[in-house]
């Protein structure tokens, strides 16, 4: 058995290196009995939180209705992402919709996507694999008008 000096020894030297293993970057401090880590960055202004499971939810701002589907809404598939853009209860058509997705739990970088369409804008992401707390980060900018920000917390199973 061995004593728990070299356990705790052994556990600091290799704490780094598992963590890096796992995405973690040299860049930041690892602190034994300090202080707490800060929490995750925070997200766009507009918030809403959904799943998990299927997300269907809507987010009124700026005038404008955005109507947001996440199907299937699971870290291990392809999802189907919408975002149907409307004002005065008819379609925008002509806008740009661009969605950032990322963990906020753990850095695994920010996925970016362009959705296409006229009125309803869709992209097919692949599988982001981590089951997790992430950040969808909605931009809608209309044609001659002021971009608008949504963020979505999904809570995503596997």
């Amino acid at each position: 058995m061995r004593s728990p000096r070299v356990v705790a020894g052994a556990l600091l030297v290799g704490a780094p290196a598992l963590l890096a293993a796992c995405g973690g970057s040299s860049a930041r401090t690892i602190t034994v009995g300090g202080e707490v880590a800060a929490p995750p960055a925070a997200v766009p202004a507009a918030t809403v939180e959904v799943g998990p499971g299927t997300v269907g939810t809507v987010v009124v701002r700026g005038g404008y209705r955005l109507a947001i589907r996440v199907v299937p809404n699971r870290a291990t598939s392809s999802n189907h992402v919408s975002v149907s853009v409307s004002q005065d209860g008819l379609p925008v058509a002509g806008a740009r919709v661009a969605l950032a997705a990322s963990m906020l739990t753990m850095d695994m970088g920010t996925a970016d996507y362009r959705l296409s369409g006229d009125g309803t804008y869709a992209v097919r992401t692949p599988a982001w694999l981590m089951a997790g707390l992430w950040e969808l980060a909605f931009t809608v900018r209309p044609a001659g008008h002021p971009a608008l920000s949504v963020g979505v917390v999904d809570h995503m199973r596997s």
